[in-house]
C-alpha cells in the first residue's frame, strides 16, 4: 500500500484535532468535533472545506464552453470572466457522477473543479 498524500492544510487539520481518514489517496479530515457542533458552526459563523486534493481540468479554445455544456447541467457560455458557477457532471443515463465548480479564467478558458 502506498503512503497517503497530504494537502497543504494537513498540519492545520492535525493542530485542530481532526479525525483523519484516507480519501482519494490523501489523508483527509472527516470530523473535528460532533456533526451537530460542526453544522451549527457553519450555519452560525462560517465553514472551510479543504479542496486541495480535488482535480482540475482546463478547457481552452473556441469550443471549450460548448464542449462543457454537453457534459454539465449548467450554462457555461453565459459565464463571465472571473465568475464561478455550480453544476453537475452526469453519466449517459442522467445519473450524477460528481458536482463541479466552474470558473471562467478567460474568454476562451473554463476550469471545472471537482
Amino acid at each position: 500500500m502506498s503512503e497517503l498524500r497530504r494537502t497543504p492544510l494537513h498540519a492545520a487539520h492535525l493542530r485542530l484535532k481532526a479525525r483523519m481518514a484516507p480519501f482519494a489517496g490523501y489523508e483527509m479530515p472527516i470530523q473535528y468535533s460532533s456533526i451537530r457542533e460542526e453544522h451549527a458552526a457553519v450555519r452560525e459563523r462560517a465553514g472551510l472545506f479543504d479542496v486541495s486534493h480535488m482535480g482540475q481540468i482546463y478547457f481552452s479554445g473556441p469550443h471549450a464552453a460548448p464542449a462543457l455544456e454537453r457534459l454539465l447541467t449548467c450554462a457555461v457560455a453565459s459565464l463571465r470572466v472571473g465568475r464561478a458557477r455550480y453544476g453537475l457532471l452526469l453519466n449517459e443515463s442522467g445519473g450524477c457522477i460528481d458536482d463541479v465548480m466552474l470558473t471562467r479564467e478567460a474568454d476562451d478558458e473554463v476550469v471545472p473543479h471537482s
